[in-house]
Parts: C-alpha cells; sequence; structure tokens
C-alpha cells in the first residue's frame, strides 16, 4: 500500500541516533521474552491476591496472543520492508500482523483487567487507560521507527490484540459466573446447558 510505504520512508528518513537508541529500548517491551516474563509475573500477582480466574485470563490471553499472531503471519505471509528502511538485523518472520504490537496491547488490557479493581475514581481509571494506550502506541511506532514492519501491521496488531483481549475478559468472566451460580445453589442444580443469567435474574 502506498500509505505504509510513505510512512516507512519518513521515519528511515528521519532517524537520530539518540532517537533509534530510545525505539530500540521502547520495541524491547514487547519482545516474546518481555511479554513471556510480564505474563508470569503477572499471572503469579493475581493467584497471591486470591483470583484465580483472572491467574486463567493472563496465561489464556498472552499465550493465545502470541499463537494467533503466530498463525495470522503464516496464513498471510506479508514480508517485511526491505534492508534499505531496517535499523537492525533481518527477521524471518512475517509482517502482518505486528506480534509486538498485538502482545502489548494484550498484556496492557490484562494489566488494566487486574487493576481496575483498585482505580476506584473515573480520573484513575481514565488515567490508567491512557497510560496504556501510550505504551502500546509507542511499542507500534517503535516498529515501523525500526524498520521491522508497515503501518498496517501495526494498526493489524493493534485490533486483533483488542479483540482476543475483549473476548478473554469477557470468558473469564463468563467463567466466573457460572461458578459463583453453581456454588451458590449446589453443583447439582445447574446444567451446564442453561445460560447462567437464568440463574442469576
Amino acid at each position: 500500500m502506498g500509505i505504509d510505504r510513505a510512512v516507512t520512508e519518513f521515519f528511515a528518513d528521519h532517524r537520530s541516533a539518540h532517537l533509534t537508541d530510545l525505539m530500540w529500548s521502547v520495541t524491547w517491551l514487547g519482545n516474546a521474552s518481555t511479554l513471556h516474563w510480564a505474563m508470569i509475573g503477572l499471572a503469579a500477582t493475581t493467584l497471591v491476591l486470591g483470583r484465580p480466574f483472572q491467574a486463567a485470563a493472563v496465561v489464556v490471553g498472552m499465550v493465545g496472543a502470541s499463537d494467533i499472531s503466530g498463525s495470522i503471519k503464516d496464513l498471510v505471509g506479508r514480508d517485511r520492508p526491505g534492508s534499505e528502511f531496517r535499523a537492525g538485523d533481518a527477521l524471518s518472520s512475517y509482517a502482518f500482523p505486528s506480534g509486538h504490537t498485538m502482545g502489548m496491547t494484550v498484556l496492557v488490557g490484562l494489566v488494566l483487567m487486574v487493576a481496575w479493581r483498585s482505580l476506584r475514581t473515573d480520573r484513575a481509571r481514565r488515567t490508567a487507560v491512557g497510560l496504556g494506550a501510550v505504551v502500546v502506541l509507542a511499542v507500534g511506532l517503535s516498529r515501523i521507527y525500526l524498520g521491522y514492519h508497515w503501518l498496517t501491521d501495526v494498526l493489524a496488531g493493534l485490533c486483533f490484540g483488542l479483540l482476543w483481549i475483549a473476548t478473554v475478559v469477557a470468558s473469564a468472566r463468563g467463567v466466573k459466573l457460572q461458578w459463583a451460580a453453581a456454588a451458590e445453589r449446589g453443583w447439582s442444580e445447574v446444567p451446564a446447558t442453561v445460560p447462567v443469567r437464568q440463574y442469576l435474574s
């Protein structure tokens, strides 16, 4: 796409040593190893807080994001920007979508899920969402700046990440409600085929 090349060329033509160093630091936040350890830390935190459903959501969310991103990359098979745009070594994986962006989007969403109960005011919640958005956008921007992704790769990573985190959070909440209803009424009284809303109404 024309916009992809135009954006990539703009950043390649306006690099500086200091800004490039900064972007390498930012992009490190979305590296697979960084996200892996963040997942472990967040899952452990939720277990300490006594929230097993959230712990499961963290693991499913992060592992699923990696698997989904990799599967779409292989399915689409889109090449990354050429060596004339890259600020570092070549990568063997495909470009679409940006795994860094998708992974960071999901991680930020999971952090917000865990922290939401402690953010008691609308101002605190808006601030947390705003800071999370800045981190995600910074990681996505770093991927374009460093020449590893096109703009549409990053936008796709953001969209897929938002869809996946919404699915994970909604599913975790639904399972938790089913377990709560079953525990309250007795496990034998809750057929698996009956919607949980019927028991909560």
